[in-house]
């Protein structure tokens, strides 16, 4: 089970505790919840070449101009000796220093196949310490490698040299015999994450169709807590967003029927090919070497010749940018489950809001537990007043139970006219811890996932919002506000045997709760653990105020 299906499970847990330790205490009151580094891994990817890629000993900055970026040339596969494929031409050596540059990306690519072999993103830095831009392809054997295969047999393109032509916005990879370009390649880049593919065969036989391959993996960060289990290939089949994980892709899984789109995506990254609607790909079949995913997406030609594009995306997964497409793209970004999805949304765009008036992550959390604890406040006096008069009725609930013990249904009725005569339900005093927790199992994947919270600090020992507390400070500090906020909502029970055993189990709920919370919480994002402690800060607040405006009240009860 991956790290979201535990994290769901814990959610769940919490929600069910935390209910129904309320409830004890609303019923009991007068008054009224070893992984490989980055390194490590492009190291064991070059050692399964037949020559190894020297890698520079360490990345430092950004390349500035093509002469400083790494080329490989001399470290790819040999390929045979014998004349080229359809009599392209073959060679062992390949320019490896052909860029295209916007303000975003830094795109290297080989004429080895035409491919894509590393995409720099010059404005996301791979840690906070060391301002090195992030690489985001894992391997830089080649994105978007292609096989064709026809009545000409099958033609790998990675191993043909292409002859190129650079335009400041774009480059033509192209393949010609007798005067005729027949199979052409053309990369136009834009103002963002965005680059053009166009892909056209002429004139080389029936073609019966090719297979494209993002099986250079896509980054992620080594040292994130269980980084690697965020790792996904997802895609648009049948009008239904499908989404398979490592072990999936490990069992050979993939996806199959009528395809708008694929990506393969890290915790914050996403490589995705959309293909223009003429395009058929039909299947996308899923493997794994080493640490990362690989796709193949299958494209049905069945025609001598063919013009087909793709948008694709490379870069950090943000939601503006991903709705562009209007495609559904931004859904492969995890917002949780279906019914949570639209207020994950709205959660991601008022802290945005917020951010753009208060700019510090940490503060906007704040400001947004503030907001949150104002819409529910009504909500809280009401449960508190519904609380206080279950309790004032309890001694006629009581009577009547005892009077028709011997008929439940009877019994059930009798209680529920009372309830009705002074206006009380059994549930209202839980509503707005009901209420609370689509809150804030919506906030969790916003909190971990979100690029804007990477890295971002707030105080002192804090220095991202997404990863969890490393010290526990936050959590423990929870758990002590938890069980404040708790303390204040007991109050001493009378003497009976059955009021001081609930008493007991009460007591029992909380010391223990607080504690099992701070187990569980220390490993979310401190970014949901600041959320929740402001929100209990708030309550106890609130709590007080109420305490401190109350005045006794009674209910007349009348007996038979």
């Amino acid at each position: 089970m991956d790290n979201s299906k535990n994290t769901i499970i814990a959610l769940v847990l919490i929600a069910v505790v935390f209910i129904l330790s309320n409830q004890l205490l609303w019923k009991q009151q007068e008054q009224p919840a070893k992984e490989e580094t980055q390194g490590e891994i492009q190291e064991k990817q070059a050692s399964s070449r037949d020559k190894p890629v020297q890698e520079p000993a360490k990345e430092t900055t950004l390349p500035e101009t093509e002469s400083e970026v790494q080329t490989g040339a001399e470290e790819v596969e040999p390929l045979a000796a014998k004349e080229g494929e359809f009599g392209f031409e073959q060679a062992k050596n390949f320019d490896d220093k052909i860029t295209l540059e916007n303000q975003y990306l830094k795109i290297i690519f080989s004429n080895r196949g035409a491919t894509i072999k590393q995409v720099i993103l010059k404005d996301v830095m791979q840690s906070k310490e060391e301002q090195v831009a992030v690489r985001l392809l894992q391997s830089e054997r080649g994105l978007l490698g292609t096989k064709l295969n026809g009545d000409f047999g099958n033609i790998d393109l990675s191993r043909l040299k292409f002859k190129h032509e650079k335009q400041p916005n774009q480059v033509r990879f192209y393949l010609q015999k007798d005067g005729v370009v027949r199979i052409e390649r053309r990369y136009t880049i834009t103002d963002d994450y965005n680059l053009r593919m166009n892909f056209n065969i002429n004139q080389l036989g029936f073609v019966d169709s090719y297979k494209l391959g993002l099986d250079s993996g896509v980054h992620y960060d080594a040292e994130s807590n269980r980084s690697e289990s965020y790792l996904k290939a997802v895609a648009k089949v049948n009008s239904e967003i499908k989404d398979k994980d490592f072990g999936d892709a490990e069992d050979d899984e993939g996806f199959i029927g009528n395809i708008d789109w694929i990506a393969l995506k890290s915790k914050y990254f996403m490589i995705a090919a959309i293909p223009e609607g003429r395009v058929e790909m039909d299947e996308v079949q899923l493997g794994v070497d080493k640490n990362i995913i690989t796709a193949q997406a299958d494209v049905e030609v069945a025609r001598r010749g063919f013009e087909h594009s793709y948008e694709l995306y490379l870069g950090p997964m943000i939601i503006e940018n991903l709705k562009k497409y209007n495609n559904g793209l931004e859904d492969a970004m995890n917002f949780g489950w279906s019914l949570i999805r639209p207020i994950s949304k709205f959660m991601l765009q008022l802290l945005t809001w917020i951010h753009n008036v208060i700019p510090n992550w940490g503060i906007a959390i704040i400001i947004l537990s503030i907001i949150i604890k104002l819409v529910l406040s009504p909500l809280t006096h009401k449960g508190t007043k519904s609380s206080q008069k279950m309790q004032q009725i309890q001694p006629k609930v009581k009577e009547v139970q005892n009077k028709y013990k011997d008929n439940p249904k009877k019994a059930q009725q009798e209680v529920m006219k009372i309830y009705k005569e002074h206006g009380v339900s059994p549930l209202g005093g839980c509503l707005p811890l009901i209420l609370q927790f689509p809150i804030l199992f919506a906030l969790y994947p916003v909190l971990r996932s979100a690029l804007a919270l990477r890295h971002a600090d707030f105080i002192l020992w804090i220095n991202d919002l997404s990863a969890p507390d490393p010290y526990y400070i936050l959590p423990v500090v929870m758990g002590i506000a938890m069980f404040l906020q708790q303390k204040l909502m007991m109050q001493k029970t009378a003497g009976g045997a059955s009021q001081q055993a609930q008493a007991k189990t009460q007591k029992f709920m909380m010391y223990g709760m607080p504690i099992f919370l701070v187990f569980i919480f220390k490993s979310f994002p401190a970014g949901l653990v600041l959320y929740w402690l402001c929100y209990n800060i708030l309550s106890i607040i609130e709590r007080l105020w109420i305490m401190s405006k109350q005045e006794p009240t009674t209910v007349q009860v009348e007996t038979e």
